[in-house]
């Protein structure tokens, strides 16, 4: 609400502290999604929730209308409202409806009066992620993909509209096409899932072809290699975002979900601190270079997870024979 009224730097640093506090929330819904859940059924709760998220992918061609009839400024600051009456609207609903889990009850249940000791909690944590080797590699690989995927979402609509000269118009339409894509995916596909690891592999092969398309697509066909971009990274995000997911929270003891999600998401703030710097940094230098940064993160990241598996399959030989 503050970003629809704000008019000059002050609000807009305002609203943002205050947007960082949407983290408590976030680490709450993590664990609310998954603790009365079987693992095996996971990945199906979050490709639910991702294709209701998707929908809203549907109404991104109206902004595209309304900044073609209104003034730009007047535009955004009516989004933003709407914006926050839809965000204010969504938290009374969870307030009237929501109730605890179980994992919630029990530890309410087994908490005292006493102040917790959140040095103590801290260093439990860490240890537990430190033993937990299948967790720290799928952290690893999430926060490589998050760090891509942020420099993508700074600079894809200023490498299209200055360096591809495309229209805003027509860069409207993208999210639109990323939705159909991203739906085709998560109906048909996912709920098809029976072998994560394969199609982790083809979200980060899907990415690593959208990269070289995109860096390509001044040179050849460019709507055509725009369009196969936007197609292979729409299916990539899909597969690769409800897996990660869906594996971090089976790689978790329900008892202590919400310090290690704590945890998870400082060290990926961190990490992500520095991504819109070495984007721009990158970018003065020339709009293709956070892209060809991005095809290598993605390239690494194909590289430790397919070393994973070896090591993985290795770690199960070497049990079996004992």
């Amino acid at each position: 609400m503050i970003l629809g009224f704000a008019s000059n730097f002050w609000h807009f640093l305002l609203a943002n502290i205050l947007n960082s506090f949407l983290i408590i929330d976030t680490i709450a819904w993590q664990c609310y999604l998954v603790e009365d859940v079987e693992p095996e059924h996971r990945i199906y709760v979050f490709n639910s929730l991702e294709v209701i998220g998707i929908l809203s992918g549907f109404f991104a061609p109206i902004t595209g209308l309304l900044l073609s009839k209104y003034p730009f400024i007047e535009t955004i600051r009516g989004l933003y409202l709407f914006a926050g009456f839809c965000m204010l609207v969504s938290e009374i609903i969870r307030y009237l409806t929501l109730t605890e889990t179980s994992v919630g009850k029990k530890i309410l249940d087994a908490s005292t009066p006493q102040a917790r000791d959140i040095f103590k909690d801290l260093l439990k944590t860490l240890g537990y992620i430190g033993k937990n080797r299948p967790l720290i590699l799928i952290i690893l690989l999430n926060i490589l993909v998050s760090f891509s995927l942020t420099i993508n979402g700074l600079f894809y609509t200023p490498f299209l509209t200055e360096y591809l000269h495309f229209s805003e118009g027509e860069v409207s339409v993208i999210p639109m096409v990323t939705s159909l894509v991203a739906l085709g995916v998560m109906l048909f596909l996912i709920p098809r899932i029976r072998k994560s690891s394969s199609f982790l592999i083809t979200g980060l092969g899907l990415y690593i072809a959208g990269a070289v398309l995109l860096l390509a697509a001044s040179s050849i066909q460019m709507i055509a290699a725009v369009l196969a971009n936007v197609i292979c990274w729409a299916g990539a995000r899909s597969l690769i975002n409800i897996i990660l997911q869906s594996e971090i929270s089976n790689a978790i003891h329900d008892d202590i979900r919400a310090n290690v999600m704590a945890v998870y998401n400082i060290l990926s703030m961190v990490c992500m601190f520095p991504a819109g710097i070495i984007g721009g940094q990158l970018y003065e230098l020339s709009p293709a270079y956070p892209f060809y940064f991005t095809l290598l993160t993605f390239v690494l990241s194909m590289a430790l997870y397919l070393l994973s598996i070896g090591i993985r399959k290795k770690t199960s030989v070497k049990t079996a024979v004992l």
